[in-house]
C-alpha cells in the first residue's frame, strides 16, 4: 500500500481527488493539509511514502520545503500536483529533488500509474513523463553533445567523470544524494545509454570532463 500525504489549499479538490485516488487499491491517503507548516508537521509524523503537493500552497517556499524534507526524511518522495503546465518550473523542481511533476488535468489512471512508477524508483526522464519518449530512438542515433542536458546535469556528469562519488557530489553542490541519483538516472535516459560508464565515455568524448 502506497501511503500518500496530500497538500492542497482547495478542500473541495482534496475531497474529490482522495475519493478518486483511493478507488485504486494501491493507495491510502493517510493525511491532508492546506498550508505549509501543517504539511511539514504531518510529513514528519505520518511518514508517508509520497508527499503530493501543489506549488501554490500558502506559506510554502516549495524549493526550501523540498530541501528541508529531504534532509529530515530522505526516503520521502515529493511529487508536485498542479494546474501549472510550465516545463521550466517543472525542470527547476525536478532539479531541486522532486520525484515527479503531475498535472491536475491528467486522468486519474495516468496519475495513478505515474505514482506507482515513482514509488518503485523509476524516475521519469522529463518532468511530464512521456514528452521525450517518442524521441528515444533519435537520442540513441545522435550521440553528439546536446542542449538536452541541463546545466546541473552537465556539472554532475563532469564530477562523475572526475571520479567523485554520489556523496562527494552532493556535498560539493549542497544537494541531497537522492537528487544526485535522480540526475544520474535522467542523464542515462537522455543520452540513450544504460550505464554510468557510458555517460563517462560520452563526457570524455565531448570534452565535458
Amino acid at each position: 500500500m502506497i501511503r500518500i500525504l496530500l497538500a492542497d489549499n482547495h478542500t473541495l479538490f482534496q475531497e474529490s481527488f482522495i475519493d478518486q485516488l483511493e478507488r485504486y487499491h494501491h493507495f491510502s491517503v493517510v493525511g491532508s493539509s492546506t498550508d505549509g507548516d501543517i504539511t511539514i508537521k504531518k510529513a514528519l509524523s505520518l511518514t508517508p511514502n509520497i508527499l503530493l503537493t501543489d506549488v501554490t500552497l500558502p506559506g510554502v517556499d516549495i524549493l526550501n520545503t523540498i530541501t528541508r524534507l529531504h534532509q529530515q526524511l530522505p526516503n520521502l518522495k515529493i511529487v508536485i500536483l498542479t494546474r501549472l503546465d510550465d516545463a521550466s518550473l517543472a525542470d527547476t523542481l525536478m532539479n531541486a529533488g522532486a520525484s515527479g511533476y503531475l498535472l491536475k488535468s491528467w486522468p486519474m489512471s495516468k496519475i495513478s500509474d505515474t505514482l506507482i512508477h515513482i514509488t518503485k524508483g523509476e524516475y521519469l526522464d522529463t518532468p511530464f513523463g512521456s514528452a521525450s519518449a517518442e524521441k528515444s530512438d533519435d537520442r540513441k542515433e545522435t550521440n553528439t553533445y546536446p542542449s538536452r542536458l541541463s546545466a546541473r546535469e552537465t556539472e554532475i556528469l563532469r564530477l562523475i567523470a572526475a571520479g567523485q562519488s554520489n556523496k562527494s557530489i552532493a556535498g560539493s553542490l549542497k544537494i541531497s544524494i537522492r537528487t544526485v541519483e535522480t540526475h544520474r538516472f535522467r542523464m542515462k535516459k537522455k543520452l540513450g545509454v544504460k550505464s554510468i560508464i557510458e555517460c563517462v565515455q560520452f563526457a570524455l568524448k565531448n570534452n565535458i570532463a
